[in-house]
């Protein structure tokens, strides 16, 4: 019985304030209601001084535990997620503390470093973005003398939305340059090869470029697979490139090339590095294990031996 009140937390909490009081009442007793040099006033004064003391000690020790649990919950209300994300002030607490990591240094640039790391590396404005994704290029001369070769791009990636309620969309170029004779094979998400697409058309340096676009909604994944074909003319220009739209994890490149074909390799801005996993006679694999931001990938030099 007597074990379960000590653990009652009520009892706990109230208990140096009770020692304190039977500390106080002792002496109030042993001062003027106690007779002189009596027993009971020697224990009743006994009494007073140590529960007295242990009763301010105790007092002190709770409000130190208190402001203990203050601090921890003061501490939790200015960094937990659920609390920061009631601020309005959140890009400039992020900013002072990006400042204290880099210990203020280049502080001439810091507001220009800051500026692009938020707008351009943080995905804030993002719904969704690609995973392993997947680039299988076949590579075949068309034309020895004109150098003018064959591409047949076979592309796989997964869309991870932020959720399934989340609208967002997957997107692709394809240039209307009638000497590259660009042709979508097939383009098939989740299984669906009947997919309903919106085409922009935009012009850039006199080509003309459509933009297809296919809007998603209703899930947390979705499972692309696009292939295309289109010629690429060598004299004009030997580079072939890919520079990225959303943000990319993990990335994969396949090159299958026939005998006369050489293919140069090079990463274009990426942060990390594309490793080269296999080379066989016709065939090279490349993987990028880290991030792919917008507007970085990799270019191909092509040439016909």
């Amino acid at each position: 019985m007597f074990n379960k009140i000590y653990q009652n937390k009520s009892f706990q909490n109230a208990l140096p304030w009770i020692i304190l009081i039977i500390g106080g009442l002792c002496g109030i007793y042993s001062i003027f209601f106690a007779p002189i040099e009596n027993n009971w006033s020697k224990l009743s004064s006994l009494i007073a001084s140590s529960f007295l003391a242990g009763g301010v000690f105790a007092v002190i020790l709770k409000s130190m535990q208190f402001m203990g649990i203050f601090k921890d919950e003061l501490v939790k209300v200015i960094y937990e997620p659920k609390f920061l994300q009631n601020r309005h002030d959140l890009v400039e607490l992020w900013e002072k503390i990006s400042k204290v990591l880099f210990q203020e240094k280049f502080s001439n640039i810091s507001k220009k470093v800051l500026k692009d790391v938020n707008e351009i590396y943080l995905p804030t404005k993002e719904v969704s973005y690609y995973e392993n994704a997947e680039h299988n290029m076949e590579f075949k001369i068309i034309d020895k003398a004109n150098k003018i070769i064959e591409i047949i791009d076979t592309t796989t990636l997964d869309i991870i939305s932020e959720s399934k309620s989340a609208k967002t969309k997957y997107e692709f170029g394809i240039s209307k340059d009638p000497n590259m004779d660009f042709k979508l094979i097939s383009l098939v998400i989740d299984g669906n090869s009947n997919c309903k697409t919106t085409t922009v058309t935009k012009q850039f340096n006199e080509t003309t470029f459509e933009t297809k676009i296919v809007n998603l909604s209703g899930k947390d994944k979705y499972r692309v697979e696009r292939k295309m074909s289109f010629r690429f003319d060598l004299k004009e220009d030997p580079i072939c490139s890919f520079h990225a739209k959303k943000l990319f994890n993990k990335l994969k490149i396949q090159l299958h090339f026939e005998n006369g074909i050489n293919i140069q390799f090079r990463k274009s801005g990426t942060l990390s590095h594309f490793i080269q996993k296999k080379k066989q006679n016709n065939y090279i694999e490349y993987y990028n294990d880290g991030l792919v931001y917008k507007e970085q990938g990799y270019f191909l030099v092509l040439d016909i031996k």
